[in-house]
């Protein structure tokens, strides 16, 4: 059984979240959810917001996002400045993404092939300030620290991994959707090799489950049914990880069973 469920929502702002609440309530069911925020300030807005319509939320965290102009997430190819105000979310739960900087043309398989290419030969100049960052705020802030399931010779060159430090928790983007219904057996092969040697190194590692709807990039592909995320829960399970994330709360609600996804969730979490 998991120990810890995060939810990510990615967008609050199409969420009904009385709907939600009379879901929850149903359920019986407090979860924790992260949202995106470009600055403190709309972070404290979305907190209130959420947590003044759906007291079934216990947690809301901060997801720390940058202009799509900026790179969207963060990585060693982020500016410094931009990697500097990760410091206004200090004291909170956050989530900081490592990923390379959001593509500018559509998405698509071969498109994401052509994308990282160019990236294979560069090196991320700001990823010893990324460090820096981060491991300074680890002092007072609890940071779930998103990482792509990638040979770590080129996730530390893109300054997209980082070590163990105090108050982080590693988080596996395991998305065996990625790549479509025809490549999901083989993708989901590989993820369930990469969580067993991460795993095996770290009892604490976290991974995220999805994708349930589309993302930033819009074009994503998802899930077919309730079947394939109970059995992504449950290679997650077998691996002995005890804390998963949900991409996303906002897709769930796009789905016409909504309750059978989050019952899904809370049938295979401790009470």
């Amino acid at each position: 059984m998991f120990k810890k469920v995060v939810f990510w929502c990615e967008f609050p702002e199409t969420v009904d979240w009385k709907r939600l609440e009379s879901i929850l309530a149903k359920l019986d069911m407090d979860i924790a959810i992260y949202v995106p925020a470009k600055n403190l300030q709309q972070f404290l807005w979305w907190k209130k917001e959420i947590q003044k319509n759906c007291q079934h939320i216990a947690e809301v965290g901060a997801w720390p996002i940058l202009e799509k102009k900026d790179g969207y997430w963060f990585s060693g190819f982020t500016s410094e400045e931009k990697i500097k105000s990760l410091k206004q979310f200090s004291t909170l739960k956050i989530k900081v993404d490592l990923e390379l900087p959001i593509p500018k043309r559509d998405y698509s398989n071969s498109m994401i092939l052509g994308y990282f290419s160019p990236y294979l030969l560069k090196k991320g100049k700001s990823s010893k300030l990324l460090l820096k960052t981060i491991k300074e705020m680890s002092e007072n802030t609890n940071i779930i620290i998103n990482e792509f399931p990638f040979p770590r010779y080129f996730l530390r060159r893109w300054g997209m991994h980082l070590p163990l430090m105090k108050n982080c928790t590693r988080n596996i983007m395991a998305y065996t959707t990625i790549g479509g219904p025809f490549l999901r057996p083989f993708i989901k092969s590989y993820v369930f090799l990469y969580l067993l040697k991460e795993r095996m190194l770290n009892k604490h590692i976290m991974c995220s489950i999805g994708l349930i709807g589309n993302g930033i990039l819009k074009k994503e592909s998802v899930y077919n049914n309730v079947k394939q995320f109970k059995s992504d829960l449950d290679m997650a399970r077998f691996l002995g990880i005890k804390q998963v994330a949900i991409y996303s709360i906002d897709s769930i609600l796009k789905r016409n069973n909504s309750e059978e996804w989050l019952n899904a969730v809370k049938s295979r979490t401790l009470a």
